[in-house]
């Protein structure tokens, strides 16, 4: 199969440079990774690549869930492994300016925390129906948790959740952080986290005292823990405007959830 005649980049958005390399890196086919690239950059069929390369549509669909494996089983256990990430790296991920805006002292590390949904088909059973019917988007979803650097460099993801509002940011994060619902997951088999203490590692070992988490007003009511919160204010009652002080902190934590938000998107789907 004559791929790499054609013009590589167009077609997989990767350079043939760059192919060569991740295949030299985790020991994969060059042409595998070619057509997963290819598939997901086109968003083409298999039978409409098959055609395009001179193939047959079922080695298309071979090498690509081939190629997903391969992948799983190396860079993304590497580089995205809930063990993959420590305190070290965060930092290294972590801008200078976002540190010296926010006052950050250098024994702690600093992340940004969001909950995202992705839409699904409407399911034929009628209990996922209900679990998964977000009465926001009035859709069938399935919610997830990220956390990023303040650079976007991914560091963990939690879920899928269902899209209710039994499942807003505030308690997930409260499920997340709650050492007593922590301590029982291994012989618990009605804790959420049970067949997926994985979710869990970030919270349990690498977040320490005094760590800041950037959030938005989503979690504004999450239960008190020994992190640093840092989330846009909001005008207490009473009052008609934030004091000059607030104001500008809140437009600070603003600015770094914000400044990070494009790239954790980015980062999400790429992942996903």
């Amino acid at each position: 199969m004559g791929i790499f005649h054609w013009e590589c980049k167009s077609f997989s958005g990767l350079t043939k440079q760059q192919v060569q390399q991740l295949a030299i890196e985790y020991n994969l086919s060059e042409q595998n990774i070619f057509l997963f690239y290819t598939k997901c950059n086109t968003d083409n069929s298999d039978r409409l690549l098959s055609t395009i390369f001179g193939v047959s549509h079922q080695i298309i669909s071979e090498r690509f869930n081939q190629c997903i494996e391969d992948l799983y089983s190396s860079l993304v256990n590497d580089e995205l492994g809930v063990k993959s990430c420590n305190r070290r790296k965060i930092n290294e991920h972590t801008p200078q300016f976002a540190k010296d805006i926010l006052q950050i002292n250098s024994k702690n590390i600093m992340v940004c925390m969001d909950g995202f949904l992705i839409y699904i088909e409407k399911p034929g059973n009628f209990a996922l129906q209900k679990l998964t019917w977000s009465s926001q988007t009035l859709r069938n979803c399935i919610k997830f948790h990220c956390i990023t650097t303040l650079d976007g460099t991914f560091v963990a993801i939690q879920g899928g959740y269902g899209a209710t509002g039994h499942n807003n940011e505030e308690i997930i994060i409260n499920s997340l952080t709650d050492n007593n619902h922590l301590m029982d997951i291994e012989d618990n088999e009605n804790n959420i986290y049970h067949n997926n203490m994985s979710q869990t590692f970030f919270f349990q070992k690498v977040l320490k005292e005094n760590d800041v988490l950037i959030l938005d007003r989503g979690y504004t009511r999450m239960e008190k823990r020994h992190y640093k919160i840092k989330t846009p204010q909001s005008i207490p009652k009473k009052k008609t405007q934030l004091s000059a002080k607030q104001a500008n902190e809140s437009r600070l934590v603003t600015c770094m959830f914000y400044w990070n938000k494009y790239p954790f998107y980015f980062e999400l789907f790429a992942v996903l």
